[in-house]
């Protein structure tokens, strides 16, 4: 059975029969280092790579559908993760353990730093290209907006922050 702490930072004891200790304050959002620092039903999301400092924020307890990436303090990615701690697991903020790479089409591109075009000819025919990102897209949260992009031009972004354009005609 999960150890958790009560609001107020007191230890509880776990049905097996065994406690701890916390310098966390127990509420939401409050800083921590570890899961026990937090209330109960919540554990603690790092902020850092290093898995050391993080805030508390309520366990995700069912299915959040598709999700998107997380990294495990392993320096592992889930790719489906919800956004917030889950019990057992420990994840971080940190995106240093995406890939640095993403498929487009037959090319790689590079995360961060290149968009995936792809152009779709009347026969159903397709050419893609890596190419450099507007420097309005290379802040954190940019959104779709950031492309330029004519009539018959879509835009995405993945989970990961890698944008895709793509124009027929």
């Amino acid at each position: 059975m999960a150890l958790a702490m009560a609001c107020g930072g007191k230890a509880e004891t776990t049905a097996s029969g065994g406690s701890t200790s916390s310098t966390g304050s127990g509420q939401s959002g409050s800083p921590c280092t570890k899961d026990a620092g937090c209330p109960q039903g919540q554990g603690c999301l790092y902020s850092d790579a290093a898995c050391t400092k993080g805030t508390c924020h309520p366990l995700n307890m069912s299915d959040c559908g598709p999700g998107s990436p997380m990294c495990h303090c392993d320096g592992t990615v889930d790719a489906h993760a919800c956004g917030m701690p889950v019990s057992g697991a420990r994840f971080t903020t940190d995106t240093g353990c995406f890939p640095k790479t993403f498929a487009c089409g037959m090319l790689m591109c590079m995360r961060g730093q290149q968009s995936c075009a792809s152009s779709f000819g009347p026969m159903g025919e397709s050419m893609h290209a890596c190419v450099a990102l507007p420097a309005e897209c290379q802040v954190a949260n940019a959104s779709c907006d950031c492309f330029k992009l004519g009539q018959g031009c879509s835009c995405s972004k993945d989970g990961y922050g890698n944008f895709s354009t793509g124009c027929s005609g």
